[in-house]
């Protein structure tokens, strides 16, 4: 008789430098409501989860190249104390005027937009985003042959939802708004991801 189990080492991650990168918003997802404590209260508020890619930047993680990308989660509000709407500001590099007051925005529209990620990561960690500032109007964009992605559930795309981390994956899995997906899609079930230690928790 034997008791057997795969022997894994850990996988090398090469460290992104504690730096401010020029990059672009490459996606854009909607997480759906989960819970957010606040002043020891817990409400139940909608999330989004930006990635920002820094093309000048390709990381070997184990023994892959990796574009080099980041992430930050907000909560999905525009008022003027929200991070969403402050970093929003960063990236634009102005504030919003008078005729947008009360008015809808489509945080859609930002994606792609070029910025600068300062950004600090600790041994073994990810990455994470410290500040954003507007792309400097003398320099060239950044480019990347990477596509730019939106997941919404007024359009959800499961390609692009199965492609996701399984930590992103069970986030929005926890979310009404994925159920109602799921309800009205009886027959599209979420599919297992390969996870392996090279993946970016995308």
């Amino acid at each position: 008789m034997s008791l057997t189990t795969i022997i894994k080492k850990n996988q090398l991650r090469e460290q992104l430098p504690d730096a401010a990168h020029p990059a672009l918003l490459r996606r854009i997802i909607e997480l759906g409501s989960l819970p957010t404590v606040w002043n020891n209260v817990t409400t139940i508020r909608p999330r989004l989860l930006l990635t920002w890619v820094i093309p000048s930047i390709t990381l070997i993680i184990g023994d892959q190249p990796r574009p080099a990308l980041v992430h930050k989660e907000y909560l999905l509000s525009l008022q003027q104390n929200a991070h969403l709407y402050k970093d929003i500001v960063a990236m634009r590099g102005r504030e919003f005027g008078d005729e947008y007051d009360n008015t809808p925005f489509d945080v859609l529209s930002i994606l792609g937009m070029p910025c600068l990620v300062t950004t600090k990561q600790e041994t073994g960690k990810q990455p994470i985003v410290i500040s954003l500032e507007a792309f400097p109007e003398d320099e060239f964009y950044p480019e990347t042959d990477l596509s730019f992605q939106s997941l919404t559930y007024t359009n959800f795309d499961w390609a692009l939802y199965n492609s996701l981390s399984k930590t992103v994956r069970e986030k929005m899995e926890k979310t009404p708004q994925f159920q109602q997906v799921l309800a009205q899609n009886p027959t599209r079930q979420p599919i297992a991801v390969d996870e392996t230690a090279i993946n970016l928790p995308l």
